[in-house]
């Protein structure tokens, strides 16, 4: 019984249940209940949403009376622009050219209690807000006119007792720096008792705030496992953990919770810049590497059109208030970086979709996460237009769709390289093993006094029979050797080197066998940038005359020696003779054959180069025929 125990403790069943179970606890408290029961777990508060999708002004001052309230009864007879959260440039440099501007609400049938207060963000301008009545009831500066105007990246927030005085009608005055841009707005439209707003305001940010946190740490995490695994050239990685490292930032910086309790919400703005401007890039980076045959090269002039446009925008974002001219600039671009945004996600599409059609398994994810994604930040642009503001986070949730197709590709491409990679060690150990037992067999051939003694007796013969033919024997002979102390123990050499150490082996086995063997060898095609681990072609050859010669009671060997090479790089080798052939034992138990020299000669040959074949079968009428067939060695070298 204890063992069962212990062994269900050491199975990661056991961890992984704690894991799911901690999992949906935090999903079902922190996501699901405040993202779809927001409402109802919140019906005891006192907080309200108003409706301000109708929002007016109108530039210039208002007339007073004569007790020096506002005459805001006389403005109804005024044009008063509707303002949208799209508004075209010339309004925008109007507005901008304009240093007092009024907005006023439409009329708001939400009850104001007195207590009520509502929060207020605001950047680049000092204001002031009334009652439809007249009476002030909040003044941001003291003095709006005489001190100075907040620059646009000052950002502040402002508690404003809208229940001091109850209005259906709200009157906010703008004072400005001429030619410079501003901002205000209702945070999240909220009105009530201010320690419920300020709660509310915290929860409501709460989803967005864990999301992006996790963003971050996923980032941190993953660039450290690159920084761990340095070595092994994880790069998509690296693309991966700075992408998602920027898209946790933005959300981080753009969350408003987190702006209202920043001690330097310039800084913010600062950092919020960079990393909107820079987001796309470490994303087309690793979508380069997931998807290397971009025919167009799109994702690299992407990469190289983000950075250049990335540097300007940001120089501009941080320095146009400075300037009427980078100020109208930036805004009649708008449409332009809409359009370069919406192509950072189509020309990944596109890419993906040319992947996919190739046969890229990632592609086809890919083409979809994109495509959802485009989607959604298509569907919140178009209600941006619309005004609908309190529909817009489809954006965020498209980018996440983005990110986690990224991610799974990623996780699926870093497996299949790991696959690979132990595949490729085993690979490397079994063509260790091999090499070693080449280098092992070409030092007994330099020290075999068989062959040496063979060789020495033939010369002499020739000696008494031919005495013409003894020096170029012996050239023959000391080429063979100085082959096997050169070149032996290194891993690849060309092939040229490799044909001629075959074609001296062969010369010295006519010598010797003279009139009973016949050879052939032929050579088609260019060799000049062909590589061949050494010792591949002269044992076959050896083989055919230790075995397949042996006991023959033939007096007519033949021996052909062939290669082919042609323009793709596909190479073509066949050894064949007319011996013996394989005895029955070695028919019947082919492992015996591939334990042999042929098993060395293979393993080698699949260690260099992805794509290599080697076959055995029967020569007609009799004798073996090798065949070895190198695909794209150029292309498909493992290493060189």
């Amino acid at each position: 019984m204890w063992a069962k125990i212990q062994k269900s403790l050491t199975s990661p069943f056991l961890v992984l249940s704690i894991f799911t179970v901690v999992l949906i606890l935090l999903l079902h408290y922190f996501v699901v209940l405040p993202v779809f029961f927001g409402d109802s777990l919140r019906r005891h508060s006192h907080v309200k949403i108003l409706d301000l999708t109708e929002v007016h002004y109108i530039l210039g001052d208002i007339e007073r009376f004569p007790d020096g309230r506002y005459n805001f009864p006389s403005t109804d007879s005024f044009d008063w622009p509707k303002s949208t959260t799209y508004l075209d440039t010339d309004a925008l440099l109007r507005i901008a050219a304009s240093e007092i501007i009024w907005f006023r609400t439409e009329e708001i049938n939400t009850k104001i209690n007195p207590e009520d207060y509502t929060l207020i963000t605001h950047n680049g301008t000092n204001f002031e807000i009334y009652a439809e009545d007249g009476n002030l009831l909040y003044q941001y500066k003291k003095n709006p006119l005489s001190d100075e105007v907040p620059e646009y990246h000052e950002l502040d927030y402002s508690w404003v007792p809208i229940g001091k005085f109850p209005s259906k009608r709200y009157y906010i005055k703008y004072f400005h720096g001429k030619n410079l841009l501003f901002n205000i707005d209702l945070v999240q439209n909220m009105v009530g008792p201010k320690d419920e707003v300020l709660v509310h305001f915290a929860k409501s940010n709460l989803t967005s705030l864990y999301t992006h946190s996790f963003f971050v740490v996923i980032g941190i995490f993953t660039a450290l496992v690159y920084l761990i695994q340095f070595k092994r050239g994880y790069h998509a990685l690296l693309d991966f953990a700075c992408f998602t490292f920027l898209i946790g930032i933005i959300g981080l910086t753009s969350n408003q919770f987190i702006e209202f309790i920043s001690y330097d919400r310039n800084a913010i703005f600062i950092v919020s810049t960079i990393c909107a401007n820079f987001v796309f890039i470490p994303m087309h980076s690793g979508l380069r590497r997931l998807f290397p045959d971009d025919r167009y090269h799109l994702l690299s002039i992407l990469i190289f059109t983000n950075l250049i446009i990335g540097l300007i925008n940001i120089y501009v974002r941080l320095h146009f208030n400075q300037s009427p001219i980078l100020l109208e600039w930036i805004l009649r671009l708008r449409i332009f970086y809409l359009i370069f945004a919406i192509l950072n996600f189509l020309c990944p599409i596109y890419v993906a979709y040319n992947a996919w059609k190739r046969g890229s398994e990632i592609g086809l994810g890919h083409v979809i996460g994109f495509s959802i994604t485009l989607v959604l930040v298509a569907i919140e642009i178009y209600l941006s237009f619309q005004d609908q503001s309190q529909l817009r986070s489809l954006a965020y949730w498209g980018v996440l769709f983005g990110v986690f197709a990224q991610g799974l590709a990623l996780e699926k491409q870093i497996f299949s390289h790991r696959t690979k990679m132990i595949e490729f060690e085993e690979s490397l150990l079994r063509a260790e093993k091999a090499l070693k037992e080449g280098q092992l067999k070409a030092l007994q051939t330099k020290l075999s006094p068989h062959y040496l003694f063979n060789s020495l007796n033939t010369i002499h013969a020739l000696h008494l029979t031919k005495p013409n033919l003894v020096g170029e024997a012996i050239i023959k002979l000391a080429n063979n050797y100085r082959f096997l102390s050169d070149k032996a123990e290194m891993d690849l050499i060309s092939f040229e080197e490799e044909w001629s150490f075959v074609e001296d082996f062969l010369h010295m086995q006519k010598i010797r066998f003279f009139d009973t063997v016949k050879i052939h060898l032929t050579k088609e095609g260019d060799f000049s940038q062909v590589l061949i681990p050494p010792l591949t072609l002269q044992p076959i050859v050896e083989n055919a005359f230790k075995h397949g010669f042996r006991n023959s009671s033939s007096q007519n060997w033949l021996v052909e020696v062939s290669a082919k090479s042609d323009t793709k790089g596909n190479v073509l080798i066949r050894i064949a003779d007319s011996g013996n052939g394989l005895d029955a034992n070695l028919e019947e138990n082919q492992e015996k054959i591939w334990s042999r020299s042929l098993g060395n000669i293979k393993a080698r040959l699949n260690h260099f180069y992805r794509f290599a074949k080697i076959k055995i079968s029967a020569n007609q009428p009799s004798g073996l025929v090798i065949t070895i067939h190198l695909e794209n060695l150029q292309e498909n070298a493992l290493r060189t």
